[in-house]
């Protein structure tokens, strides 16, 4: 047991603060997910480690560990909010990209494939909304925009992007993410890094 979790008298606060505090025990939680021999140390390595990078084969489930990782950064960390005052929290804001689109498609259907296996969140989902629709739409609901590119947006005010590359080769230049997720790196565009 870790030695923060020690000092927690009940147990089941001490459960959940660890579920939390874990992306492994969240999964499971969440998704019943079975774990693949070596998952639990890649997913892991998000909580020691600020910049990540894996050289995986295939056939080693990374897909679904990299849309765990999105999701539950989407679903549990918080970020500073500059324009609200220095006490203020906001949803975290992930982009998943991967060097064409269609990988990037990918990743969207895993993200949402694992959404839907959680009953709590498969009931919350409300997909196609425009912007206009998104304003009209109550905070708590997971709203799905599929254009100009697939956005999920979380009750907390997280969202995840999946992005390709674009025409250019560009991507998302321009935007600010908290945690950008990169797919099959070795095969973006250099414009992608610049």
């Amino acid at each position: 047991m870790e030695p923060h979790l020690a000092k927690i008298q009940n147990p089941g606060a001490r459960n959940r603060i660890a579920t939390l505090t874990d992306v492994v025990l969240w999964a499971i939680e969440k998704f019943g997910w079975q774990l693949r021999p070596r998952q639990d140390e890649m997913l892991r390595a998000i909580h020691r480690f600020n910049k990540i990078a894996y050289r995986i084969g295939r056939q080693f489930g990374k897909t679904e560990c990299l849309a765990l990782i999105a999701l539950y950064f989407a679903w549990v960390k918080m970020c500073p909010s500059k324009s609200s005052g220095a006490a203020a929290l906001r949803g975290a804001r992930i982009l998943m990209a991967s060097a064409k689109d269609d990988w990037a498609e990918t990743l969207y259907d895993r993200t949402r494939t694992l959404m839907e296996a959680n009953e709590d969140m498969r009931l919350m989902i409300h997909e196609g909304m425009d912007r206009k629709g998104d304003r009209d739409l109550t905070h708590a609901a997971i709203r799905i925009r599929l254009s100009p590119y697939k956005r999920i947006i979380l009750p907390n005010g997280s969202f995840i992007d999946f992005r390709g590359p674009g025409d250019k080769g560009e991507g998302p230049r321009s935007k600010t993410y908290d945690v950008k997720i990169i797919d099959e790196a070795d095969y973006m565009p250099k414009a992608f890094w610049a």
